[in-house]
């Protein structure tokens, strides 16, 4: 068995990458003769379920690497082996193996992306990959995902004369609304809404107001991870896109009405929705994980021709977040700009968060902020005072006579507080630069209005400028006294 994993892993499968790469000298001629096709298919795949059951796991996995390979690169050779193939993949789904189960998802949603096949089939692996939250085998999951997600469109088309949304849109938030008390769970699905999120962007009415309540949760919580915070700050910025699209469409819609008399009035039209909110036949599309298709894989998808009305319906959508939701994710993002610890990723989560103010604000330019939070913040960047000697201190350690330790450094245990004094002071620089660039953005937008709201918090930027041991680590100090002063001369006088 290690013979023939090792024989798959270091010489059949990179062979077949590099004739896949290398340009053939005769491009009319297959790349795999149609007798090697018949012959791997019947004596590497078409396996009966007991021969798969005493598999070693590195063997099927290594199996299941080539299969899921011949199905990406050569799939027209392998039209009449279809059967064969997804009983293969279908059966090792069944085993508990995790890395064969895993690498078994791949490979089916190979097969899904390359073949049409029964809807409820292709939606029972969609939602057994969108449960399969678990560290192990994450990668694997989440490339499966990343090729079966973007064919759904493709092999579950959507008429949306029948519902809203489409089918695997509302199993996505089936799923969401059973497993959202898991973080695990939301983590997972969430990223793959921010990886896919034009195929979302249409049903967003039914993911946004979870996905702006949840924000706070994930990634300003005391015990998140640098990587749901990144998530969470893509969330806020996927919403924004949404709207952002929303808004051109809207704007496109007025000129091209003003132009043709009215041609825009179809946008406040709705579509018919189905009474099931849930997702029409959710039910009925749910298949036992213990039948593996037997007989050929027919198509299902039939094509659906759209009319330029239904065209325009399939782009159009007036869904807006609401005020409070906008609210949510404006003053989300302007706390999160200073949640992480790490001196390097605040600055890196700080300038992203710049960038969606202003597009937040030059959707939603009303939207009332508080940045009383940012008293707290810098208080806590205060870097800890030099302690006071006093003259019996001095004496002893300018006298000769003073013993010490043979072999201890001194210097050294001097160095620490002064590097940890350093690090303190880097980072209060680094937080008042913050809220200076975060202030200027909003002054931009609301003018006297945020100032009136936040001279208080203002005032505390301010003031610890003039007291910073390196004032030019805070550079942007003098734009944004500049910029103050011309908004609001007044309250820059009194400050």
């Amino acid at each position: 068995t290690e013979t023939k994993v090792h024989a798959l892993q270091y010489l059949i499968i990179p062979l077949f990458r590099n004739s896949i790469n290398r340009p053939s000298p005769d491009p009319a001629e297959p790349l795999l003769p149609e007798e090697m096709v018949d012959s791997i298919v019947r004596v590497l795949l078409d396996q009966r379920d007991e021969s798969i059951r005493v598999f070693d796991e590195s063997l099927s996995a290594q199996l299941l690497q080539f299969a899921t390979e011949l199905i990406r690169y050569v799939p027209n050779e392998l039209v009449r082996h279809r059967k064969e193939l997804i009983k293969f993949g279908w059966n090792h789904l069944k085993r508990e193996d995790s890395i064969a189960k895993h690498h078994a998802f791949v490979n089916v949603a190979r097969f899904f992306e390359a073949y049409p096949a029964p809807d409820k089939i292709i939606l029972q692996v969609y939602v057994a990959l969108l449960r399969a939250c678990q560290p192990e085998g994450r990668v694997l999951v989440r490339e499966a995902l990343d090729v079966l997600t973007p064919a759904l469109p493709k092999r579950l088309p959507h008429n949306p004369l029948d519902h809203k949304f489409p089918l695997w849109s509302r199993y996505t938030k089936k799923i969401l609304v059973e497993e959202g008390h898991s973080m695990q769970h939301l983590v997972h699905i969430w990223q793959l809404i921010v990886r896919h999120e034009s195929l979302f962007c249409r049903a967003r009415a039914s993911f946004v107001p979870q996905m702006v309540n949840g924000l706070q949760r994930i990634g300003l919580a005391n015990n998140t991870t640098a990587e749901n915070r990144r998530l969470a700050v893509d969330l806020a910025a996927m919403v924004i896109l949404w709207d952002e699209r929303r808004a051109n469409r809207e704007q496109r819609s007025f000129v091209e009405g003003g132009d043709h008399g009215g041609a825009g009035a179809s946008a406040g039209s709705k579509r018919p929705r189905d009474n099931d909110q849930d997702g029409r036949g959710l039910k009925s599309a749910k298949a036992s994980t213990n039948s593996a298709p037997g007989s050929e894989v027919q198509c299902v998808a039939t094509e659906w021709k759209e009319t330029n009305r239904d065209d325009r319906e399939e782009e159009d959508d007036d869904f807006r977040p609401s005020r409070p939701l906008c609210e949510i994710i404006v003053n989300f993002i302007a706390r999160v700009a200073f949640a992480p610890q790490d001196l390097q990723e605040r600055v890196l989560i700080a300038e992203r968060c710049f960038i969606l103010l202003d597009q937040a604000l030059n959707l939603w330019p009303d939207i009332p902020v508080k940045l009383s939070h940012l008293e707290k913040v810098l208080e806590s960047s205060v870097p800890p005072k030099k302690p006071s000697l006093s003259p019996s201190t001095k004496s002893q350690e300018n006298s000769p006579g003073t013993t010490s330790v043979p072999g201890q450094d001194r210097s050294s245990d001097a160095t620490k507080p002064e590097a940890a004094s350093t690090d303190k002071n880097n980072s209060r620089a680094t937080a008042i630069q913050t809220a200076l660039q975060i202030c200027m953005v909003f002054i931009t937008h609301q003018g006297i209005s945020f100032v009136e709201t936040n001279f208080p918090a203002i005032r505390a930027i301010i003031r610890p400028c003039f007291e910073l041991e390196e004032p030019a680590k805070v550079s942007n100090f003098s734009d944004f006294l500049i910029r103050f002063s011309e908004v609001c001369p007044r309250f820059a006088e009194s400050s």
